[in-house]
């Protein structure tokens, strides 16, 4: 599944958030995706600091509350596809 519309589902108040087993595999496919894009490339201050925030993002979900979490998906989506965007287009 494309990890853009896996984080534009995050980004919307669900039952997923609140299910550990298919939050937390959604969340390894978005890390682990993102990592293959960045992997071997010499990212820009910018854009190194944007990704290093969603993967930290990534890790505090697992400790948030369902209720939580709902407030802090707001705009995932949109961030994730920023920085997927951002490392597809870079070319080293």
């Amino acid at each position: 599944m494309n990890i853009i519309l896996i984080a534009r589902k995050l980004s919307r108040p669900c039952s997923t958030h609140g299910n550990d087993v298919i939050l937390l595999s959604y969340l390894k496919t978005i890390k682990d995706e993102l990592g293959v894009l960045a992997e071997e490339k010499k990212l820009p201050n910018l854009l190194k600091n944007e990704y290093e925030n969603i993967l930290n993002e990534i890790a505090g979900y697992e400790f948030m509350s369902e209720k939580e979490r709902h407030l802090k998906f707001i705009g995932f989506g949109n961030r994730v596809e920023s920085v997927v965007e951002q490392l597809i287009n870079i070319t080293t």
